[in-house]
């Protein structure tokens, strides 16, 4: 039987939105798959319900013991169709609906501090709302999935690789983030979803802070056991700060390594019994990497890195460490910071330049290698495109329906040049990035051939010309800065 609290499928809201499913919901707040009519695409509707303040009449919300909340003649909603809510109450009724009311407020703050935010691991608010004496939030739909779910979905512990790229894209966002005077506060698998390149983006904001404000707060709200750290738990939140997101993503991470959620932390403060991860962990990872989680993970606050640099520092130090300790192979490690691009122009040449136009915004013209005319006329091609794959950070290999076609060159014993970039990338260790070109699908394995047949088993990122290429290339973009970041601290 469907929740009274909800409100019924079919539901249209500011004339534009249908409610489809519900998603979710919390200590404040309902969220909903819904259509958006105009452009026939899936968002995500975020309903302002506080289930202790608030009950639902039909579609209206209504404060528990008090009025119906109505904006005032001179708080007209702004463009975004925001304004300010106030309720006419009865005497004995104001304390539920001041809290009903600070809620209220609260919300709409957390949609204009999502909206100050564009970040590719952060989800994009596109609008904020007022009706049914609530107000609403439209969000980008995400796909892929939660991040326990992804853990479910890969029937073992992620490896040290999956687990590097979701760490760095967090760690970057949550910086962005802290930068701002901005404090999450619930980082925890369900707020975490993997797109299907493997990316990460984190979705609900409704418990962030900004450093200066204070509010009643309803505690159980705002606490997740075995994630929460101990100094979120006291309603004056005095203590909170970055290292308390920095408990919640280790908590995460914990979990994601040795298969349990910790103990809640208000324990752990009183007795800590929780052992060092590398005891726990059911996979191959580096000492220092679980060791940095440990840290993350210290009950009391001022035990924890105090901020994403430090952290990080801790977390990926022994991929610094095991780069330098390889001795020879350094050798064979990229040793620059480029963006290689191969692709054949008879298969995907228009798409690799809107490709290559958006890389050079983002990085800069001399950080892309892209097409054999940069080659000087006179050089030895092998020569000059392993000098190119040294000083290169990843390489993307665009794949479109006919990536295939040099398998005619080599069976007449030409060389495939397409085929040489990817294997040389694959003999220097330089990571390389598949890009499928629209509905183009990876070639079957023993239709590769062997020397580059590993791309088979690589993530791959998915770039169509149309409205969705932005999207796909905010995600590749994000990608390629982690590597950048990943393989600059190796070197």
């Amino acid at each position: 039987m469907r929740n009274q609290d909800y409100l019924p499928d079919g539901s249209v809201l500011a004339g534009g939105y249908r409610v489809e499913e519900v998603l979710g919901a919390g200590g404040f707040g309902i969220t909903y798959r819904a259509t958006d009519l105009l452009l026939n695409k899936n968002v995500v509707i975020k309903e302002y319900f506080p289930r202790t303040w608030a009950a639902r009449e039909g579609v209206e919300v209504m404060p528990k013991y008090g009025a119906a909340l109505r904006p005032e003649e001179d708080d007209a909603p702004s463009e975004s169709g925001a304004g300010t809510a106030t309720a006419k109450i009865g005497e004995g009724e104001a304390s539920q609906s001041d809290d009903y009311q600070w809620g209220l407020k609260k919300f709409l703050a957390e949609a204009q501090t999502i909206a100050k935010y564009t970040h590719p691991n952060i989800v994009r608010i596109w609008r904020y709302f007022q009706e049914n004496n609530t107000a609403y939030l439209v969000l980008d739909f995400e796909e892929g999935r939660d991040f326990r779910d992804w853990l479910a979905d890969l029937g073992r512990p992620p490896n040290q690789a999956e687990l590097d790229t979701i760490v760095a894209s967090l760690m970057d966002a949550l910086e962005m983030l802290h930068g701002n005077d901005c404090i999450h506060r619930d980082i925890a698998p369900d707020n975490v979803r993997i797109r299907s390149d493997g990316s990460p983006v984190i979705l609900d904001f409704g418990a962030v802070r900004e450093a200066p404000e204070r509010g009643p707060v309803d505690i159980a709200a705002i606490v997740k056991p075995g994630y929460s750290p101990p100094e979120q738990y006291t309603a004056a939140g005095d203590k909170i700060g970055p290292w308390s997101d920095i408990y919640a993503m280790a908590a995460m991470l914990h979990e994601a390594i040795s298969g349990a959620t910790p103990p809640d932390s208000t324990f752990r403060l009183m007795d800590d019994t929780l052992p060092p991860l590398k005891g726990l962990a059911g996979g191959d990872f580096r000492e220092d990497f679980l060791a940095g989680l440990d840290q993350g993970l210290a009950p009391r606050y001022m035990d924890r890195p105090q901020n994403i640099a430090e952290w990080r520092r801790a977390l990926f130090e022994g991929a610094r460490a095991a780069s330098r300790a390889e001795g020879a192979m350094a050798q064979a490690r990229p040793r620059g910071s480029k963006i290689f691009i191969s692709y054949r122009r008879n298969d995907t040449e228009d798409i690799a330049w809107h490709l290559v136009e958006r890389l050079e915004n983002e990085f800069g013209k001399e950080d892309i290698y892209f097409d054999v005319d940069a080659i000087p006329f006179g050089v030895d091609f092998r020569q000059h495109i392993e000098q190119a794959l040294s000083q290169c950070a990843v390489v993307l290999a665009v794949i479109g329906p006919d990536w295939m076609s040099g398998k005619t060159q080599a069976a007449a014993g030409e060389t495939d040049y397409v085929q040489f970039e990817i294997e040389t990338a694959f003999q220097y260790r330089v990571p390389v990035i598949p890009v499928l070109s629209g509905a183009v699908a990876m070639p079957p394995p023993d239709q590769i051939p062997e020397p580059i047949r590993a791309i088979h088993k690589l993530n791959a990122a998915t770039l169509s010309l149309g409205r969705d290429f932005r999207t796909g290339m905010d995600r590749l973009v994000t990608s390629i800065r982690t590597q950048k970041s990943i393989t600059m601290m190796q070197r």
